[in-house]
């Protein structure tokens, strides 16, 4: 629609000027058409967007974050049993923090502990190999992992894997873990 000094003009859609009180105003552009067309497509996309957005806001992922200080603050809150990581940390574990999506049956997270103990933690573990049942996302995690000088260890209990990608000369882990 467009205003002229003689009143309003519309546009039926296919180029044609309706007139008003039997004057004719003139041909409108066809860049009329298309800037209706525009605001309509518009105006579904942002519609679309909206309804995507409440939608997210309203998706219950169930994440629970904790960090321990040390080895036995951990065990007082009895993540281990929990089974979210395997009893086997260093004794001088610290500075462990976990992320556990209780809806995907997902955990992932870090801890420090001394360098000198990275031997007996080793012990516990096994070299990391891809397995069956194995997480898509784990190769090239574990992958970019190694570029950067980590170490990778997988451990296997009757439900759950992990996979430790550490340093032990800094004595730091990260790790990811999936229920079978």
């Amino acid at each position: 629609m467009c205003l002229a000094s003689i009143g309003l003009v519309y546009t039926d859609g296919h180029g044609q000027t309706l007139t008003y009180q039997g004057l004719r105003v003139g041909k409108a552009a066809p860049f009329d058409d298309f800037l209706t067309s525009m605001k309509i497509l518009l105006g579904f996309v942002g519609a679309v967007v909206c309804v995507i957005v409440v939608a997210l806001l309203f998706v219950s992922t169930d994440v629970v974050e904790n960090h321990y200080s040390s080895l036995a603050n951990a065990r007082a809150d009895h993540l281990f049993e929990r089974g979210w990581l395997p009893d086997i940390l260093p004794a001088s574990a610290h500075d462990i923090r976990t992320r556990n999506n209780l809806d995907l049956s997902l955990s992932d997270g870090e801890f420090s502990f001394e360098p000198a103990e990275a031997a007996g933690f080793v012990s516990r573990v096994q070299p990391y190999r891809a397995a069956p049942n194995q997480l898509a996302s784990i190769d090239p995690r574990a992958a970019k992992m190694r570029r950067k000088g980590f170490e990778l260890y997988s451990f296997i209990d009757q439900d759950s894997s992990w996979v430790f990608s550490c340093k032990a000369e800094a004595g730091y882990c990260e790790y990811t873990m999936w229920i079978r």
